[in-house]
């Protein structure tokens, strides 16, 4: 009978040690800075302020120190301090933009929820005064802890930019108290700002007077803000989860994100809408950008996520630019009678069939050598027709060093143009031009060669031109590689613009391997020292190509194929491609770390983030994939960003 009381006492304390323990992981799950890669995506309460047709909207859903903390925690040990560092310089950087000093103005009283916003000024774009800047201005929205946190930073804002020397002007607005002047701390650049407070605890920024009355304007008018969209929850709940939200309309992702997009209003998407996340040391962007309605549906109405948008929409189809037979350009034979899959169907553009993962499977088995980029691709010859994919696919073609004249090629109408470098011809009007300088690889030259030290040639930029199966593109330093089926596209089908590239077709046998290469006869002048001197006549390889099955391989440099299966770089590649999760989509793209770096220094965000920061943001990029597919009336982009780990 005495053991039993003493069995009570160890079962109640492993109880209450148990629910102490459980407690305490709540707590940090749900307080931590882990937790900001686990919001679940609602319409933020700023997006009340924002006009529906605003070209840019940025939410964060977090205060100024979560992000730091969560570099800190998912960093190696010995770069916690430096990353926790970038993030926090990057977060100075962005309020002082707006004229805000974080640490003394801010991190008291600021809470999760903030959100920017670019607005648009249609009278300053049509008299071309934009300079690449938001004519419009912008609008800061802040949200405070508490009451006091807010008015107490309103007060401390202009008593301090008073004594700097500044007017203020004191009104109201719609029933709200509105501060404006020329808001500067003391030694800082002067700006017009102006200030408001709603419900006592969200603070609203803006870079002018009218600016902040535009976004009062819209609230009180739901048809006007981006909180009444229709659909626009339903939208988040297929995010799913995020640490931020991006809703961005064509003039941003022309002008802001670096998107190219078509010249005809009925090929414009309406908007993007993408959120961020953090996923341990990657950042993933999911969105869906958001295509116009097929011209002409029959018995549906048109969708559209702008309720007063007032942009017209083409009744006409897209139609692809036929080519003819008498052209021998790379550049004009995209489209041959045998490609009916390029040609978009009447009643709408082009619909990309998904991918098949068990051939990409079997291209990827079957890489050699050391890679630094791969890129997957369904039906290249369709994707390069297609306006919204036209860009990426171009960008990931000229990354790997092939992409001359894929401008040319995919653009509709006008003459083309071979615009590549390098030994290849170059046709103006019927006119062919031979550029000089040899070629780098002489035939059998086991030397391996890099991006910069070997032109492509023009047989890549056909083989991707033609191809309407799968198609995997890698480069590394031994140059490129192309994985294809059999017949897709057939040798025969390049030959007439290879002979008229100056390129020799012809047999070699190689070990047990039978090949297909082509050549170019070049003159060189060096001096044979048995004849005093002259000229010889010299073969230097172009190109080769694999039959192996029902795959065949393409390549630059014969030293690849001496390369076992599997070398450095690939596995990386791969399980950047396997993390997307994306397996059917028609394009998908990896980048290890330097050329990955290379790339996003060319973006313009990329720079403007890296400016606010002061620099050292590439550094610990380690990596990078993206895949585009599309999903009913929305083009789903998926996008990873790896960090040094």
């Amino acid at each position: 009978m005495k053991g039993r009381p003493f069995l009570a006492v160890v079962l109640a304390v492993v109880l209450l040690t148990f629910s102490l323990g459980l407690g305490g992981w709540w707590l940090v799950w749900q307080r931590g800075p882990l937790q900001l890669a686990h919001h679940a995506l609602a319409i933020p309460r700023a997006a009340r302020f924002v006009p529906a047709q605003a070209p840019l909207s940025l939410y964060l859903l977090s205060d100024g120190e979560q992000p730091v903390a969560y570099a800190r925690a998912v960093a190696p040990g010995r770069q916690r301090r430096s990353a926790g560092e970038a993030i926090a310089r990057l977060r100075d950087g962005a309020f002082a933009a707006a004229g805000l000093d974080y640490h003394d103005e801010l991190a008291r009283w600021l809470a999760p929820g903030i959100a920017l916003v670019l607005f648009e000024d249609p009278a300053a774009e049509l008299a071309g005064s934009t300079g690449g800047l938001p004519a419009g201005g912008w609008l800061l929205a802040l949200a405070s802890r508490d009451d006091d946190g807010a008015r107490h930073f309103l007060q401390r804002f202009w008593q301090t930019r008073s004594l700097a020397g500044t007017d203020l002007q004191v009104s109201n607005y719609r029933g709200m108290g509105l501060i404006s002047g020329r808001g500067a701390l003391l030694g800082s650049r002067s700006m017009p700002l102006a200030t408001a407070l709603v419900d006592d605890d969200l603070v609203l920024i803006a870079s002018g007077r009218g600016v902040l009355e535009r976004a009062l304007d819209v609230s009180q008018i739901p048809e006007l803000n981006q909180a009444s969209q229709p659909g626009l929850q339903q939208q988040l709940d297929r995010l799913g989860e995020g640490a931020a939200l991006l809703v961005a309309r064509p003039q941003a992702l022309e002008q802001w994100l670096g998107w190219p997009l078509p010249v005809a209003p009925g090929q414009r998407p309406t908007q993007l809408l993408a959120s961020l996340r953090p996923e341990g040391r990657s950042l993933v962007l999911h969105g869906h950008l958001q295509l116009p309605a097929p011209p002409r549906a029959i018995g549906a109405e048109p969708i559209s996520t702008e309720p007063n948008s007032t942009e017209p929409i083409s009744t006409e189809p897209i139609r692809a630019e036929p080519a003819t037979t008498e052209s021998t350009s790379p550049a004009t034979t995209t489209q041959t009678t045998d490609s009916a899959s390029v040609v978009p169907a009447p009643d709408g553009p082009v619909v990309l069939p998904p991918a098949d993962p068990a051939q990409q499977q079997q291209l990827l088995d079957g890489l050699r050598g050391q890679l630094s980029s791969l890129l997957l691709l369904q039906n290249p010859a369709a994707q390069l027709q297609q306006p919204l994919v036209q860009p990426l696919l171009q960008r990931a073609l000229a990354s790997s060093g092939i992409a001359g004249p894929f401008q040319a090629a995919a653009s509709s109408g006008g003459s083309a143009e071979l615009a590549s470098g390098g030994d290849e011809p170059t046709r103006t009007a019927g006119k062919k031009r031979q550029l000089p300088g040899p070629q780098r690889l002489a035939a059998g030259d086991q030397r391996p060669a890099t991006g910069e030290q070997s032109t492509p040639g023009p047989l890549p930029s056909l083989v991707v031109q033609r191809a309407e199966g799968p198609l995997l593109l890698a480069t590394g330093p031994q140059g490129w590689q192309l994985g294809t089926a059999s017949d897709q596209p057939a040798p025969e089908r390049l030959q007439r613009d290879l002979a008229a590239a100056g390129l020799i077709e012809a047999p070699l046998q190689r070990g047990d391997r039978s090949l297909q290469v082509w050549t170019r006869l070049e003159v060189s002048s060096q001096r044979r020292p048995q004849a005093g001197g002259g000229e010889t006549l010299q073969a230097t390889l172009a190109a080769w190509r694999q039959a192996d099955g029902p795959l065949a391989w393409w390549g630059r440099n014969l030293a690849v194929l001496d390369e076992p299966a599997g070398g450095r770089g690939r596995e990386q590649l791969r399980a950047a491609l396997v993390a997307l999760d994306r397996d059917e989509a028609p394009l998908q793209w990896a980048l290890t770390g330097v050329p990955a770096r290379e790339l996003l220094r060319l973006w313009q965000p990329w720079q403007l983030l890296s400016a606010l920061a002061g620099g050292g943001l590439d550094g610990a990029v380690q990596g990078m994939a993206v895949a585009l597919e599309p999903e009913g009336s929305t083009l789903h982009v998926q996008a990873r960003l790896r960090f040094e780990g």
